[in-house]
């Protein structure tokens, strides 16, 4: 599709709500459109997805704007069970006719997206932005009933670009404000930050001047292609299915298994190189136990009575009730108390063992 029919039809999506085509069928003038994902999700209350036969001629009744020069738009909701009627009467050639006019409605409609960014950086787009309220499209357009159709998920976009657009005037005019008032106490910073927004300025202008022209920006939709080359390898001729089939027959890989090949090995790589590292370390932590020299410790031995004795004077103050008090029958409670400390070994630490 050429850019120029691109933007008309987007244009007519933008402020009608919808492509549309007139059809003489049977001594009648039909005004037949698409539909919209609104009008889909309206329709859903009235029809059920088991019924494919009611949900056909309701589809069919949402996309008619007009028979033989009467709006139904205006007032659909009172007409639909007419219109239903109409297309329920109508021979099946007449309706066969009118879903290939929709299907390629439908075609025009979805080529023509590709270009809603380069539509939206035209001065056509900013014009329509500052003269139509997009909510409110029969004021501009003067056709009654069409904002009973929804805003679409295209002029919702549209919207948004647009929204994005003035808030990008805003800031300028407000940094403009701001350079001004500090240029008059530092006016090399001004300057600079004058120059960088100007150099911004311009850099964006032109890449949407670009987009503009060609209605998309040639260079993402280069990289996204070279993207998709990275999955699935292009089927462009007879030989290239041939080579495709054979490959699937013997089990050849395309590109799309040898990244994900890779990709496996990679996280296989990290995994082993976790393991790895812990190990390492827990081998680095055995031997250093193993060379600790435990020879250099002072063995344990059983508490003797003299040092005993010293710990007791350290003390000063021995409770009437202690252990080590002598009895009355003499030192019986004592010589028990001291096998008791005797049978317990000061075994070192491992904290020192490793540290030593």
């Amino acid at each position: 599709m050429k850019v120029e029919d691109a933007y008309s039809n987007i244009e007519r999506i933008i402020t009608y709500g919808f492509l549309s085509v007139r059809i003489s069928i049977n001594g009648h003038d039909l005004l037949i459109k698409d539909i919209s994902d609104k009008e889909m999700h309206q329709m859903s209350f009235f029809c059920s997805d088991k019924d494919i036969r009611k949900t056909n001629f309701f589809s069919l009744a949402y996309c008619t704007i007009a028979i033989d020069g009467v709006n139904l738009i205006e007032y659909r909701h009172e007409n639909l069970a007419e219109i239903v009627k109409f297309y329920k009467k109508s021979p099946a050639l007449v309706v066969f006719r009118i879903v290939d006019a929709l299907n390629e409605l439908n075609q025009a409609y979805i080529d023509s997206l590709e270009f809603l960014e380069g539509f939206c950086y035209s001065p056509r787009s900013r014009y329509l932005w500052s003269v139509m309220d997009p909510y409110d499209r029969a004021t501009y357009t003067g056709f009654k009933g069409i904002d009973a159709i929804g805003i679409s998920s295209v002029v919702e976009s549209w919207i948004h670009i647009n929204k994005k657009l003035d808030e990008e005037q805003e800031y300028g005019r407000e940094l403009n404000l701001t350079l001004l008032v500090v240029s008059a106490s530092n006016y090399k910073s001004a300057k600079v930050l004058s120059k960088n927004y100007e150099t911004h300025t311009q850099e964006l202008k032109e890449l949407r001047d670009e987009i503009f022209k060609y209605g998309v920006d040639r260079e993402r939709v280069n990289e996204n292609n070279k993207k998709r080359e990275m999955w699935t390898t292009p089927l462009s001729s007879r030989e290239d299915l041939v080579k495709e089939l054979y490959r699937q027959m013997t089990g050849d890989k395309d590109k799309h298994d040898l990244y994900i090949d890779q990709w496996l090995e990679n996280q296989k790589q990290k995994a082993d190189n976790i393991k790895k590292s812990v190990d390492d370390r827990q081998k680095a932590y055995r031997e250093k136990i193993a060379a600790a020299d435990l020879d250099l410790l002072e063995p344990s031995k059983p508490i003797s009575e003299f040092e005993l004795q010293r710990a007791l004077e350290q003390k000063k103050q021995v409770r009437p009730d202690s252990p080590f008090m002598e009895d009355k029958e003499g030192t019986g409670m004592k010589e028990r108390v001291l096998r008791k400390i005797s049978t317990k070994i000061i075994q070192p630490e491992i904290k020192d063992l490793i540290n030593g």
